[in-house]
């Protein structure tokens, strides 16, 4: 070989190095990668998978580009493709948290709880950051909600549990908003529609500044939801026998009667005015808490009591959110043996101060005298999960 001969070569092998490593060499599909993962982010799901499934052709075991296929192929309702894709990630990288989120909602899709189940508990040990418990706790509490309509008699489990892990979830991590959301479903399906209004509000900040533009569930959430909310609540409130005659006049003038009678301690003078004010308007919750007092100072007998619990139940449904009156009205159904009565209060009482230890204990013991001793379990759970005692 003459001078020049390797001289040419040597020049060849040069200029093939540069070109390798300016990215002129063998595809390495991360060029494919790249413009899938802004496809993806750009919200171009059918872009992105073109590119991905690319990116994958070239490097087969790329778990990055495996995930955010998945993820292309779950935006664009296909199933089964992206559950194919989140096991193959799964067999790759069995501990990669974005693997593990994937397979869980892939799993979710094709309703196999029980690896959906497996793979969200894997997120919520206590090694884990408290954003990803509280995904994990997040995705388990939808996981209950989905087995509801078909659990029969396990239904009211199902959705005990579903709360107790959203609440958990907010607990974990008190900006996220997919707990509050799906909180309040749970709530408005109970029928706690004052409650659920305050949570998917709640739900709209923490959305807000998750994404500033506002998400489509957001958009749902305002445009539709939080409307047929309102007009829930006025259903209800118009089905109170009475309530299509409310006289605001006559009700303040009686009120002002029973408070003067009471400060003087004449209770059956201020039992009387209380009931003028209540039957004058019975959506005046002052009236309502008034009388239900009224007929407890004046006759602690059965009877008495029996009376008071029909005015603090009617206060309770005029205002959700009083926990104080909300328990008042579980004592007095214990002190009666209405355990049944009591499980809806101390479970209203939860709703409205969801680290009361006294609302939770209440629950539970309520539970268990009623026999429903699994939903006992999961309130004693939740309470042990809350450690120190606050309010």
């Amino acid at each position: 070989m003459t001078n020049s001969s390797l001289s040419s070569v040597l020049k060849s092998t040069v200029l093939v190095s540069l070109l390798a490593l300016a990215g002129c060499g063998k595809d390495d599909g991360s060029a494919s990668l790249k413009i899938g993962e802004e496809a993806l982010e750009s919200g171009d799901s059918e872009k992105a998978v073109r590119h991905l499934m690319t990116s994958l052709e070239v490097a087969p075991d790329n778990v990055d580009a495996l995930v955010l296929l998945g993820e292309a192929q779950y935006n664009l309702g296909e199933p089964v493709n992206a559950r194919k894709t989140a096991l193959r990630a799964l067999e790759l990288a069995p501990n990669d948290v974005d693997v593990i989120e994937l397979a869980a909602k892939t799993a979710f899709l094709a309703k196999d709880y029980e690896q959906a189940e497996s793979l969200y508990q894997s997120l919520c040990t206590s090694d884990r950051d408290a954003k990803l418990r509280s995904r994990g706790l997040t995705g388990l509490g939808i996981l209950d909600m989905a087995r509801m309509p078909t659990a029969g008699e396990n239904a009211h489990f199902y959705r005990d549990r579903a709360r107790t892990r959203f609440l958990l979830a907010i607990r974990a991590d008190a900006m996220s908003a997919a707990p509050r959301y799906h909180l309040a479903l749970v709530y408005r399906e109970w029928g706690y529609y004052g409650i659920a209004r305050d949570n998917l509000a709640q739900f709209l900040h923490l959305d807000k500044l998750e994404n500033k533009a506002g998400s489509d569930r957001a958009k749902r959430v305002s445009s539709r939801l939080l409307p047929e909310l309102d007009d829930l609540i006025s259903q209800d409130a118009l089905q109170v026998k009475g309530a299509d005659k409310r006289n605001a006049s006559a009700c303040a003038t009686a009120l002002a009667k029973a408070k003067a009678a009471w400060a003087k301690k004449a209770y059956r003078d201020a039992r009387t005015a209380y009931e003028q004010a209540y039957l004058a308007d019975v959506l005046c919750y002052e009236a309502a808490v008034g009388l239900a007092k009224s007929w407890e100072t004046v006759d602690p007998s059965a009877k008495g009591l029996a009376e008071a619990l029909k005015y603090y139940s009617a206060a309770c449904k005029i205002r959700p959110s009083i926990r104080n009156v909300i328990l008042k009205t579980a004592e007095i159904a214990v002190k009666l043996g209405r355990h049944a009565t009591a499980v809806e209060a101390y479970s209203r009482a939860v709703a409205a101060a969801p680290k009361d230890i006294t609302a939770i204990d209440g629950l539970i013991r309520a539970l268990r005298r009623t026999g429903q001793a699994k939903s006992a379990d999961v309130y004693q759970k939740y309470r042990d999960a809350l450690g120190v005692r606050t309010k």
